[in-house]
């Protein structure tokens, strides 16, 4: 006779099963379900099949993952890619298999103990519920959720372990055992429940850390818990008794109320008989899945890798020598050791000269040993390699600064910066960098964000207080730097070879590459400025004035192209125009003392020798070794002789008159070696021997020697001739 409860083939005679049915009254009896007979749970309880195979799968593959030499420890990530972990660029990529394969590989002993023992738990009350196919399926369709997931949100990160499976099993036990509560109640049960509950709530926060892989956790919850709304409702207390038996404590079953035991008295089919709507939804789950999978594929295929991303993935390609290296380089660079550092690094990349990720850490482990040609050669590979690794950028970014390179920093640091870093080291060196070429409103800028990103480090918070002291104000020097190092690299190249063309005598070609650099920017205040210099030099000077003013009305503020205007207009004699683009020029630089200076020379010959004098005495006490500027102020300082004054014959001595009249008539007057000043020019000489010089801005003086004897008056009236020029005795 067989049981219509469970299915157990007993004797013609028995009046009642081994699992407490009667089938006089076809009632359950309560003293029957207290103990049932080990051959009735034997005949009803499937025994465990999938549970222990899942576990001796993942034991042996962790064994024979330790005998190849990987850690059982702490196994690097890059050597669990040998075994099958999933990963970004390789599981979206050519190797799709790794969401599967990654299900059974973990990161150390720990990691597979505690998975394996929650496993063995779960799968205790999951198999014998769900047959040993519908468990495995629940398993698998798990695994493949948890790892879609950890691929969509964190595809750089190296993903194993069987946990996002085993979230699945705990989900899919929890909605199956919330939707056939009112088919089954009992207070243990309840517990069973809530302790699950708790087992899912305590995991998901603890791998809040961010140590773990929490994606993978909700992927594999939710796909299981998916999966388990579709097992059938029809399974009812009687089908669960073996489980209930080898789940619950021993005497929890005569919990079970009247309401159920009436329950369990109608018949049902057997639940192995049930699940066809269940496992088309695991079919239907696994092509959602498999398609999510896919679109994930096609959507980031070709995308740039993250540094995250490609250290392992060059790791991965590397010999397992080379990996090792790698890693020890590494090791001895943060342990200060840089020369042992570089000799490991040199024999990785002379083996693996694409990876990237080695020529970084080789350029930084040569920045640590400043050996700086080295790194930026290094640190330049890696970039053609990869050219969006942005520790590259900001390690060469680095090596600019040591070497006195800022521009070229600055443009490293803004690209490891756009390309997403978001490190207060970048931030607080970019600020070095636009400080040193005088861009202190950026710089202050950046400054303030290192320190919001580490408000911790007092170096940074000394700075940023520093320079919003200081202001951003700029001097015209400082705003020159800036401007030159806003250039593009070709037209800053002109620039400085115009410069040392100009230093050699060959203005032909300084002004030929001047030109160029205007024609690329209009606007340059230091191009137009200094090729008016250049054309000064030609003594072209209209051009000269006309590039200048172009300067001028680019920045009317520029000290420089005031100078040079000045000087421009000093040489051409115009000399109340001169004095006012020097008065600009010391207005805005007082410490110019080349401009105080000229300035000098123009008042001078205009006859202000007071005015004059001051000039020159501030451009000595601003440059004191200067030898044009003293030997103006010591001239102009010395006391003239004393005369005396203009009598008529009748006086007792006899002056002689000396008249002198050039052309033009501000020449400067020498008697005898003694500064008289500016023609037209009557003096009353003793009668002797004399010595005169006439001299007018850069041309050739006029020298000549003449005697005068008493009584007698002398007229000289010469032209100087300005064709022979010499160089003036301004700066």
């Amino acid at each position: 006779m067989q049981c219509p409860r469970c299915r157990l083939i007993n004797p013609p005679t028995a009046q009642r099963c081994d699992c407490g049915y009667d089938f006089s009254t076809g009632e359950m009896k309560d003293s029957c379900l207290q103990v049932a007979p080990q051959s009735a749970q034997q005949a009803v309880e499937p025994g465990l099949i999938v549970t222990p195979c899942l576990v001796g799968l993942n034991v042996a593959v962790f064994l024979v993952m330790a005998v190849s030499g990987v850690s059982i420890f702490s196994p690097d990530a890059v050597d669990t890619l040998d075994w099958g972990a999933s990963f970004g660029p390789l599981t979206l990529g050519a190797q799709p298999w790794r969401a599967f394969t990654c299900i059974s590989v973990h990161f150390g002993i720990i990691h597979l103990l505690l998975n394996m023992w929650c496993l063995l738990r779960l799968g205790k009350l999951a198999e014998p519920l769900l047959g040993k196919w519908n468990f495995l399926i629940l398993y698998m369709v798990s695994g493949m959720g948890g790892s879609l997931l950890s691929l969509s949100l964190h595809p750089q990160k190296v993903s194993a372990g069987a946990s996002g499976a085993i979230f699945g099993v705990a989900g899919g036990l929890v909605t199956t055992l919330a939707l056939n509560r009112t088919q089954i109640r009992g207070h243990k049960l309840s517990q069973t429940l809530m302790s699950m509950l708790f087992f899912i709530g305590y995991n998901l926060l603890y791998g809040l850390r961010g140590v773990i892989d929490n994606a993978a956790h909700v992927g594999g919850l939710l796909s299981g818990a998916a999966l388990g709304a579709f097992v059938p409702q029809g399974i009812t207390q009687a089908s669960w008794l073996p489980w209930m038996r080898r789940a619950l404590p021993r005497g929890s079953i005569r919990g079970l109320d009247g309401e159920s035991a009436q329950a369990a008295s109608l018949p049902t089919e057997h639940p192995s008989l049930e699940f066809s709507r269940y496992k088309c939804a695991g079919a239907a789950l696994a092509c959602v899945l498999a398609a999510g999978f896919l679109f994930l594929r096609h959507t980031t295929h070709g995308s740039v890798l993250t540094l995250a991303e490609k250290v392992p993935l060059e790791l991965y390609k590397m010999r397992l020598e080379d990996r090792t290296d790698f890693r020890d380089g590494v090791k001895n660079l943060r342990a200060g050791l840089p020369e042992t550092a570089i000799a490991e690094l040199r024999r990785v990349v002379t083996h693996a000269p694409e990876a990237s990720v080695a020529h970084t850490v080789l350029g930084e482990a040569y920045n640590r040993k400043h050996d700086y040609s080295n790194a930026r050669a290094e640190l330049q590979k890696a970039i053609a390699l990869a050219p969006d690794i942005a520790v590259a950028h900001a390690n060469l970014g680095l090596t600019y600064i040591q070497t006195g390179q800022y521009a070229d920093a600055i443009q490293e640091y803004h690209a490891a910066l756009r390309l997403g870093s978001q490190n207060s080291v970048d931030h607080y060196n970019l600020g070095v960098a636009l400080e040193q070429i005088g861009d202190f409103k950026i710089a202050l800028e950046e400054y303030r964000i290192a320190s919001s990103l580490d408000s911790g480090n007092a170096t940074y918070k000394k700075n940023y207080e520093r320079l919003r002291s200081h202001g951003p104000t700029m001097t015209p020097a400082e705003k020159l730097r800036v401007e030159f190092f806003k250039m593009r690299p070709e037209d800053r190249s002109s620039l400085q070879q115009a410069e040392k063309l100009l230093s050699a005598g060959n203005t032909d070609g300084a002004i030929h590459k001047l030109q160029l650099v205007i024609a690329h920017d209009p606007d340059s205040e230091m191009g137009h400025n200094l090729l008016g210099w250049a054309y000064n030099q030609k003594k072209q000077y209209p051009r000269a004035v006309q590039e200048l003013h172009k300067a001028l009305a680019v920045d009317p503020d520029s000290g420089a192209a005031h100078v040079t205007l000045g000087f421009t207009l000093l040489s051409t004699g115009q000399y109340r125009e001169a004095i006012q683009e020097y008065r600009a020029a010391v207005r805005l630089n007082p410490e110019n003392a080349a401009a105080h200076n000229n300035l000098g020379v123009a008042l001078e010959r205009t006859g202000d020798f007071q005015t004059a004098l001051a000039e020159y005495r501030v451009a000595c006490a601003r440059d004191p070794q200067n030898p044009t500027f003293k030997k103006n102020c010591d001239r102009l300082s010395a006391p003239a002789k004393s005369y005396a004054p203009y009598a008529p014959e009748t006086q007792a001595h006899t002056q002689t008159l000396l008249n002198v009249t050039s052309t033009p008539p501000t020449a400067v007057i020498y008697i005898d070696g003694e500064y008289k000043g500016l023609a037209p020019l009557t003096i009353r000489l003793d009668p002797g021997d004399h010595k005169i010089r006439i001299s007018y801005a850069n041309c050739k003086p006029y020298e000549s020697s003449f005697h005068l004897s008493p009584g007698e008056t002398k007229n000289i009236d010469k032209y100087v001739d300005c064709h022979d020029a010499a160089a003036p005795s301004v700066k």
